[in-house]
């Protein structure tokens, strides 16, 4: 999938990150409109599906309402020739026309997410070296990007493994009920106590892996079905309670000697 600076920015605003305010042009008086609407000066960007528009000309600062029209009028419909688009270049179609930003003082890092094709995983790159020659970072001095992949099954494995648990957790409670009341009531506020950090941690994970809110509720309530699927199933096989309570709460021998002389017959 490729997308543009300014649906890029649009998406990250979506989930709270500070970008610049800007909007998108087609037309050179839709460009000299939006600069007035966000007050000059202004960042005159081509929207291209490539990088390096900088060195190509294709990103100018505009002063004025004329700069703003001087610069749109050129760069619509202008062949943009990048490094990254080969000699045949990109036809620009479509300008962001961004908020001019005070940088002074300021420390410019890199940092971006790309797609590995050699291993078909996300990879994050950070360097505090950022800027337009990234590129010739990278060739000069490859230490200074720092590179971490993301497993795309992490979360996926994360939430198997925890509603495995969860189940036994099920399994727990219903076979501490079969061998007494009192037992299975204690039994259940252990198992609640750490079902709430439970929960959060398959919500964090499911969060952090980009899943958003709705797949943080999903991979929750997934726990507490199993948990349930747990407690339905021991009590559909009740005779086996002499077995699940150890196998479930990892106990010892003697304990599933007790609890296979309080079993219903």
């Amino acid at each position: 999938m490729k997308i543009h600076e300014y649906q890029g920015k649009a998406v990250l605003a979506g989930f709270g990150v500070p970008v610049p305010k800007g909007k998108v042009a087609y037309t050179s008086a839709e460009a000299v409109e939006a600069g007035r609407e966000l007050g000059f000066p202004v960042v005159v960007k081509a929207q291209i599906h490539a990088g390096g528009r900088g060195k190509g000309g294709g990103v100018k600062f505009a002063r004025s309402a004329e700069d703003c029209e001087t610069l749109a009028k050129a760069m619509l419909g202008m062949k943009l020739v990048t490094h990254q688009t080969g000699p045949e270049g990109r036809i620009v179609r479509r300008l962001l026309i961004e908020q001019g930003m005070d940088l002074e003082g300021s420390k410019e890092m890199y940092l971006a997410i790309v797609v590995d094709r050699a291993s078909g995983s996300p990879v994050f790159m950070a360097s505090a070296q950022g800027g337009m020659d990234i590129e010739e970072v990278a060739a000069k001095d490859p230490k200074a990007i720092l590179k971490e992949v993301v497993n795309p099954a992490v979360g996926f494995s994360a939430l198997v493994g925890l509603a495995t648990h969860t189940f036994f957790d099920g399994v727990s409670i219903a076979s501490a009920f079969l061998v007494s009341a009192p037992f299975g009531v204690l039994v259940f506020c252990a198992v609640f106590l750490h079902k709430l950090p439970e929960g959060f941690t398959v919500a964090s994970i499911a969060l952090a892996s980009g899943r958003g809110p709705r797949g943080a509720l999903t991979a929750s309530l997934i726990l507490a079905a199993s948990t349930l699927a747990g407690v339905v199933g021991m009590n559909r096989f009740a005779g086996a309670v002499a077995y699940a309570l150890p196998i479930s709460t990892g106990a010892a021998s003697s304990t599933a000697r007790r609890s296979r002389s309080h079993a219903p017959r």
